[in-house]
């Protein structure tokens, strides 16, 4: 497999393989880096798209066939950092945060769904409905009540860690 080119990137941001021309051999895994310094435009999510070349024998006769896999994006916080997220996956950003949390939230419908914030030992600390459409959401919360400390949020199912710092 050849990885041809990664659409999506920020223009600050550039990639390169585990391998100098990334091509892998069958069997082997292989690995894309990101490198680069994220600057204040280029904040947000930003869907990447993948183009691959496969290469087969079959009965003897090289084949090729390409491919687009767009199952991976990236979120550029406003500290500058990168955070590689999936395309289904729940994602608490800035993190860590001075208060001002925010989720990115891909929903498959429209409909309510409920955030909770738990401390570390498991009690809820409070819960907040969102009404999202099918898509990307964003969800806000203002938790600078919150003391410093790492805190679990769940949203339908989905887990994750967040932390406030006072900073």
């Amino acid at each position: 497999m050849e990885v041809t080119s990664v659409a999506g990137l920020p223009a600050s941001i550039s990639y390169s393989c585990n391998t100098s021309n990334c091509l892998w051999e069958g069997g082997d895994n292989g690995c894309i880096s990101l490198t680069g310094t994220p600057t204040a435009s280029d904040v947000g999510v930003h869907p990447l798209s993948v183009e691959v070349t496969g290469y087969v024998l079959f009965f003897g006769v090289p084949l090729s066939g390409q491919s687009t896999i767009t199952d991976f994006q990236i979120l550029v916080d406003q500290a500058g950092s990168i955070t590689e997220i999936g395309k289904n996956e729940v994602v608490a950003y800035p993190n860590p945060s001075q208060g001002n949390m925010n989720w990115r939230y891909p929903s498959a419908s429209s409909g309510e769904v409920e955030l909770r914030i738990y401390n570390l030992v498991g009690s809820e600390l409070a819960r907040r409905s969102y009404t999202v459409v099918s898509g990307e959401n964003t969800l806000e919360w203002d938790l600078s009540e919150l003391p410093t400390g790492m805190y679990i949020y769940e949203i339908d199912g989905q887990i994750g860690q967040f932390m406030i710092d006072a900073n």
